[in-house]
């Protein structure tokens, strides 16, 4: 799916950036603070985790329209610092804009916004 016009989060938005990775880069990585949340426009992206024992596993993939790092939100109430749990990384070439979470949760207040993302 190529994305002709801007997305409504960067109409919205005055920090938001359009990003362009390929297939293997990483987005995030676990223990990183959580400063952006991610818009995924193109492409496939997988969450990885590592277990006790160093093996690797796939958590969860995300497709075009979802977002990414939204898992910080669930205690943002007081806006502490948050970090990713997981590694999420391209599993195909990906495009996808970011934009800072204050800014994220700033557009979460106004309800025609918030009906789109949710």
């Amino acid at each position: 799916m190529l994305v002709k016009e801007p997305c409504f989060i960067q109409l919205k938005s005055s920090s938001s950036t359009l990003v362009h990775v390929p297939k293997g880069h990483t987005i995030f990585m676990p223990e990183q603070l959580v400063n952006y949340i991610y818009h995924l426009h193109e492409g496939v992206v997988g969450m990885f985790v590592n277990t006790d024992g160093g093996h690797e596993i796939l958590t969860k993939i995300s497709l075009p329209n979802n977002f990414l790092g939204l898992y910080a939100f669930s205690n943002m109430d007081n806006f502490e610092n948050h970090f990713h749990y997981a590694e999420a990384r391209a599993l195909t070439d990906v495009k996808y804009c970011k934009i800072k979470r204050e800014e994220m949760w700033h557009m979460l207040d106004d309800r025609e916004f918030r009906a789109k993302v949710l």
